[in-house]
């Protein structure tokens, strides 16, 4: 599936960017509203820059969130550079 469009260059009604997010109007509809757009159904029209506004911020939503890894202990071997490892079985 291709990705959604995030920049309008002219007005876009609330059923047309739903479907570039394959979500149902009432889901567009509902997120719309619960993030301040001024919108009652489907058949409202958003301005270019609120439509372009409202993509981009559903397609962060919906970007999947990379995994951190918490950082290691001071003096956790994740921490050291390759070279300064010591052998296992080596002098210390």
């Amino acid at each position: 599936m291709a990705e959604p469009t995030t920049h309008f260059d002219k007005p876009v009604r609330v059923y047309e960017l739903a479907r570039e997010f394959s979500l149902q109007s009432k889901e567009m509809v509902e997120w719309l509203v619960k993030k301040g757009f001024a919108v009652t159904t489907h058949s409202n029209t958003l301005t270019a820059q609120d439509a372009s506004k409202a993509a981009v911020a559903l397609a962060a939503e919906r970007a999947p969130k990379q995994e951190r890894r918490p950082p290691g202990r001071p003096g956790d071997s994740r921490d050291r550079r390759p070279d300064d490892r010591r052998p296992a079985d080596g002098p210390r």
